[in-house]
């Protein structure tokens, strides 16, 4: 299996079988990323459209010293926040239907544990993805989402503390 970071390599030089490979790898768990942000499948849809195309579009900028998987989910960062920018609008408590929450939740397996999710703030929200659905370490977060380490982990610990409140509520 040819590394990640040699394959974006091939595609910087043009290999077009290359891009396939890595959007093979990485379809799935980018969309699920992204959905957790919009928890609008037709903006997910949207949005993983366009951190691919930023991918081709930037591919040169790639730096092979850093993992490939950082900074995809970088740019799928920023395509969701530069959305909502030109939206001015995140999706409220009430406007997300439990039925439309992913099924997977590393708390547990609950539409619940789901729908707690999503009813954090967008700045809560990536890190508890990156960290529990990515399982990304908290230095890569940091990396991915461009902020200091403390600042993942004060998001982490302000928004476990709000989920386990809402938990015991239940």
């Amino acid at each position: 299996m040819i590394a990640d970071e040699a394959l974006m390599t091939q595609v910087a030089a043009g290999d077009t079988k290359a891009a396939n490979v890595l959007l093979s790898r990485y379809q799935k768990p980018l969309y699920k990323f992204i959905f957790q942000m919009t928890v609008n499948e037709n903006d997910s849809d949207d949005l993983l459209q366009e951190t691919w195309l930023r991918v081709i579009r930037y591919r040169h900028t790639f730096n092979i010293e850093k993992k490939f998987s950082t900074w995809l989910f970088q740019i799928a960062t920023n395509c969701t926040r530069d959305f909502f920018r030109k939206k001015k609008q995140i999706a409220s408590l009430e406007e997300i239907e439990p039925t439309q929450c992913a099924s997977k939740s590393s708390f547990e397996n609950s539409e619940w544990a789901s729908f707690l999710i999503k009813s954090l703030p967008l700045h809560q929200r990536e890190v508890i993805a990156l960290k529990f659905f990515h399982e990304k370490k908290e230095r890569e977060i940091a990396e991915i989402l461009d902020i200091p380490l403390g600042t993942v982990k004060s998001r982490l610990h302000k928004a476990m503390h709000y989920l386990k409140g809402m938990k015991n509520e239940q």
